[in-house]
């Protein structure tokens, strides 16, 4: 007896094709290599907090890159915040942004209770393994003096 082609044959073997299709959209294609990136200090532009240690060593952040959007989760001296971005359309340049709260921070020589802390990057891709940017950090705090920012640029280097 010879079986007959049903509905939900061609519906399940289309939805297939179109789950293929969608995942395709998602595929990497820019050039830098995801891992862990250690940002060091090209440049201090303002440090009103007077939290720069004078090392070149700013943080690091582990990468993952998903097509265009791209997640960075930041060491601990940039408080663990999780940046969330996106390459620009056909460029190899990116923008994220992150904010974390309810840490404590030095700013001006005392310990501060900031209840946010927002992190915005610009970067160029400059290989595989190398990204070069600007930074803004902004802490805010409801204690008198700690309410500041942090405006560096910066390259990043694969580990």
């Amino acid at each position: 007896m010879k079986r007959v082609p049903r509905r939900t044959d061609s519906f399940a073997l289309a939805l297939l094709v179109n789950a293929a299709v969608c995942v395709s959209c998602y595929e990497r294609n820019h050039t830098l290599d995801e891992g862990s990136y250690q940002f060091t200090a090209d440049e201090i532009i303002r440090d009103e907090c007077a939290i720069y240690s004078g090392s070149t060593a700013l943080w690091s952040g582990a990468m993952q890159i998903y097509g265009d959007l791209l997640r960075i989760k930041m060491d601990d001296r940039l408080y663990g915040i999780e940046a969330v971005g996106f390459f620009l359309i056909k460029e190899e340049r990116f923008t994220a942004d992150g904010s974390g709260g309810q840490v404590f921070a030095h700013a001006n020589g005392v310990e501060c209770l900031m209840t946010i802390i927002n992190a915005h990057l610009d970067s160029t891709t400059d290989s595989e393994r190398a990204f070069h940017g600007s930074t803004q950090v902004r802490y805010e705090s409801d204690q008198i003096g700690c309410t500041c920012q942090f405006w560096a640029r910066f390259s990043a280097t694969l580990q």
